[in-house]
């Protein structure tokens, strides 16, 4: 009997040590579940982030197609066709046929040139060696000759910039250091009714 007692003794031990193990497999089952379900999560939401992003950049490359279908390439040349307005970039492009025969543009290489409210306005900048001083006295002459009033002079630290007018029309022409060649000076002018 004394054996029995023993025996019975001993089978309750063994099922106590049995049953931390059981709570710690739950627990782990437990742990395990969490993070698989953190997981989940971070893939869903990364999903989604990504279907998002996706969308966005479609989006995106749509509005940039549409707002550069108006943009020609021509060698280095660029042109852009808007509603009322049509412009050409590049190293040396050609004046709009519409220029007005009354606006001098110094000579250079022409770097842009414009045609703005329908031909009501107009712009272009050159680029030349010549300085300054000289670039003013051609331009105070040739206006002048060509019937126009100067209105305004403007000079700043690198620039200056002379307004005119004629008629129901003005004019500025804007002379400043190059800005990709400091030893060059670009001249604006700008031309246009009211």
């Amino acid at each position: 009997m004394a054996d029995e007692k023993q025996d019975q003794q001993k089978e309750p031990q063994a099922q106590q040590a049995q049953k931390p193990a059981k709570k710690s497999n739950k627990t782990l089952f437990i742990v395990l579940g969490v993070v698989g379900g953190l997981i989940a999560c971070v893939v869903v939401v990364s999903g989604i982030a990504l279907y998002v992003a996706s969308n966005a950049a479609k989006s995106g490359i749509k509005q940039l197609e549409e707002a550069t279908k108006n943009i020609e390439k021509d060698g280095d040349t660029y042109k852009v066709e808007g509603k009322d307005s049509e412009s050409e970039f590049g190293d040396d492009v050609e004046l709009p046929d519409e220029w007005p025969e009354d606006v001098s543009v110094y000579e250079g290489k022409i770097r842009s040139a414009s045609t703005l409210r329908k031909g009501k306005s107009f712009s272009a900048s050159v680029v030349t060696a010549d300085s300054v001083s000289t670039i003013t006295d051609f331009y105070k002459k040739q206006m002048e000759k060509d019937g126009w009033e100067e209105s305004a002079k403007f000079s700043g630290k690198n620039s200056v910039t002379y307004s005119y007018r004629k008629e129901k029309r003005t004019a500025s022409i804007y002379i400043a250091k190059d800005y990709s060649d400091k030893s060059k000076n670009a001249i604006t002018i700008a031309t246009g009714s009211y």
